[in-house]
């Protein structure tokens, strides 16, 4: 009788090691795709971070006079730095509007600064 028992556990064996494989493809699929959605957050919360550190270098400089008086009205200035590894391009467009609130120059015309700033070199 022990004949018969031995290749019963040879076949359970085989049959737990195949359910065991068709168990771990789709594991290691899932701890992929786990990481790469992990690492696609990071490069979005590095770049949001120094979209944020661009506009506070922005309103920071605009409290230069000599900065502020660098600008024509409607004529984009563009500024490229780096914030910690990650290349930042400011577009900066001076729309001056008479009357309206703001800093008011000599000529009554109204600095009201606009940002539109986003992450440069493919980091999305």
């Amino acid at each position: 009788m022990r004949k018969k028992q031995a290749g019963q556990a040879f076949i359970l064996v085989l049959i737990l090691l195949a359910i065991g494989a068709l168990l771990a493809v789709p594991a290691l699929r899932l701890s992929v795709t786990e990481l790469k959605s992990s690492q696609i957050v990071v490069q979005k919360t590095r770049s949001l971070y120094a979209v944020s550190a661009a506009q506070e270098w922005v309103l920071w400089n605009l409290t230069d006079p000599n900065f502020a008086s660098g600008f024509t009205t409607g004529i984009p200035k563009e500024y490229d730095f780096d914030v910690c590894g990650t290349p930042v391009n400011i577009t900066i467009v001076m729309r001056a509007v008479a009357g309206a609130g703001a800093i008011t120059l000599a000529t009554d015309d109204v600095i009201r600064p606009t940002k539109t700033v986003e992450p440069s070199g493919g980091e999305d």
